[in-house]
C-alpha cells in the first residue's frame, strides 16, 4: 500500500511539501481537545480514555457507603444510585467518543480531501475505526496522538503497517526501550515526513534531469 499522492507534512509550524496537502500538522487542536483522560485519583470510577473499549467502572467505597451502618451490604438504594451514575459514565463517554469520530473525519476531510473522497463515506469511517483501533492498541491515548496516527494513515495507507516498506513503524511504535507511545509516534512522524521530504527532492531533481536531457536532445 503506497502513500498517497496529495501529501504535505507540517513540523513545529513549518510545511514541507510532499505532494499537495498536509500530511502530519502536530499543531492541529481542533480535533476535540477536551475528551475525557484517565482519572488516576484511586476514590474516583475510572474512565477510560476516548475510542478505547470502555469496561464497566469499579464501584469503591464512598463517603456514603460509610455513613451506612452495614457497609458490606449498603441498602438498595446507594446500590441504585451507583448504577445509575456508572450507566451515565457510560453514556457520556460513548457520545465523546461518536464526537471525537465526527471531528477526526472532518480533519480527515479537511486535510486530506483526496483521500476522503476516493472512499464512501461508510468505508473512511471504517478505516479511521480501525486506525484509531490500531492506535489504542500500542497505547496510544489522547486525541492529539490518534490524530496523529490516523493521519499518518491517511499519508501512507490506513493498513500501513502491514506494508513491508513500512514495518519499521510498527517496530518504532512498538519499541519498549522508549518508555513513551506519545514520544515513539513522534519520533515515526518525524521520520516520515523525513522521507516523504526526500523521496520529493529525488523526483523534483529527476524531472530537471529528464527536462535538460530532453532540451540537449532537442538542440543537436
Amino acid at each position: 500500500m503506497g502513500r498517497h499522492p496529495d501529501l504535505v507534512r507540517r513540523s513545529r509550524g513549518r510545511a514541507v511539501r510532499a505532494d499537495a496537502a498536509a500530511l502530519v500538522n502536530e499543531a492541529d487542536q481542533d480535533v476535540l481537545p477536551a475528551l475525557p483522560v484517565r482519572q488516576r485519583s484511586s476514590r474516583s470510577i475510572t474512565i477510560s480514555v476516548a475510542l478505547q473499549r470502555f469496561a464497566p467502572p469499579k464501584r469503591e467505597r464512598s463517603g456514603s457507603f460509610s455513613a451506612c451502618r452495614r457497609p458490606e451490604r449498603p441498602c438498595s438504594i446507594f446500590r441504585s444510585m451507583l448504577t445509575i451514575r456508572a450507566e451515565q459514565l457510560r453514556v457520556l463517554a460513548a457520545a465523546r467518543e461518536a464526537c471525537f469520530m465526527r471531528d477526526l473525519e472532518a480533519h480527515v476531510r479537511r486535510h486530506f480531501p483526496a483521500v476522503a473522497e476516493a472512499q464512501s463515506p461508510s468505508a473512511l469511517q471504517a478505516s479511521l475505526r480501525g486506525a484509531v483501533a490500531r492506535a489504542t492498541a500500542l497505547g496510544l491515548e489522547s486525541p492529539q496522538d490518534l490524530c496523529l496516527y490516523a493521519n499518518i494513515g491517511a499519508v501512507l495507507g490506513w493498513e500501513f503497517e502491514a506494508a513491508p516498506q513500512h514495518a519499521w513503524i510498527g517496530d518504532l511504535l512498538r519499541d519498549a526501550s522508549i518508555a513513551s507511545t506519545s514520544h515513539r509516534l513522534r519520533l515515526a512522524v518525524n521520520e516520515v515526513g523525513r522521507r516523504l521530504s526526500l523521496e520529493e527532492q529525488n523526483r523534483v531533481t529527476e524531472q530537471q534531469f529528464k527536462a535538460t536531457a530532453q532540451a540537449r536532445a532537442g538542440s543537436t
